[in-house]
């Protein structure tokens, strides 16, 4: 960095003297002056015209250069600031007994279309993969997030806008356990009400695990406004290009 930066002031300062020299003619001067180099000066010429050139380019690089930068100094800055806000979270495994403390975060924040006994029974299916977010200075769950492996049955389900917690075949659609390749649906997805920070850091610890890799694909179906910005934020689309990105629609992203 240091080098190319030193490379491109000595251009600033060699295209400087370049413009200098167009300006004031001195290739008339020089002719004027010393006649035998008269033949050579249509080289000359050319030669202020490349170093024009090279005083552009060194002042675009530069200005790039800084902007970038400026650029990544803020966003550390910002991430640094977030990190700071949201280091009283805390994300771990879900046990059964945290079910109906987060199905209330649930019934908050959604039209509460599932139920106690489907939502354990899911849970049965596949512990794995269901987190909830404590805020450590009380030890209360502030948020949630699950993450369920679909059979292949559970991905048509899907397609076919057939998928939901509230529905009797729902245990059926899941996977016993996370295999490496299998296609994924993020569901149940929410922070409690009106805690912005809590939010905040159950959308990233989803995305962290979005961003995994690990799945040939990631279905969603948003009903929450942290799920409609998850998705929005990770570039899923609308599995049916005719559907708008709204909440309520089935959003995919293929693996990379």
């Amino acid at each position: 960095m240091l080098s190319s930066r030193a490379a491109a002031y000595f251009g600033l300062i060699f295209g400087a003297a370049g413009i200098t020299g167009s300006v004031l003619d001195l290739d008339d001067i020089v002719e004027d002056r010393v006649p035998w180099v008269s033949p050579y000066m249509e080289i000359v010429e050319w030669s202020f015209i490349g170093i024009l050139l090279i005083f552009s380019l060194s002042v675009f690089w530069l200005l790039w250069s800084t902007i970038s930068q400026l650029s990544v100094e803020s966003r550390f800055a910002t991430e640094g600031v977030l990190r700071r806000r949201l280091q009283h979270f805390v994300c771990e495994d879900m046990d059964a007994d945290d079910i109906p403390d987060i199905l209330k975060i649930y019934g908050a924040t959604t039209d509460g279309r599932t139920s106690e006994s489907v939502t354990r029974a899911i849970y049965g299916k596949c512990k794995k993969g269901w987190k909830k977010v404590i805020d450590i200075r009380t030890r209360k769950i502030v948020g949630y997030f699950v993450l369920l492996p679909l059979t292949r049955s559970g991905e048509q389900a899907i397609k076919e806008r057939e998928f939901s917690f509230g529905s009797t075949k729902a245990v059926s659609w899941i996977r016993t356990s996370h295999s490496k390749n299998c296609a994924l649906y993020i569901g149940m997805l929410a922070a409690e009400p009106n805690n912005r920070q809590a939010r905040a850091f159950v959308i990233d610890r989803t995305a962290h695990f979005v961003n995994s890799g690990r799945y040939s694909r990631l279905f969603a179906r948003p009903i929450t406004k942290e799920g409609l910005r998850l998705v929005k934020s990770k570039k899923f689309s609308p599995y049916n290009e005719k559907d708008r990105p709204e909440m309520d629609v089935v959003f995919v992203k293929e693996a990379r």
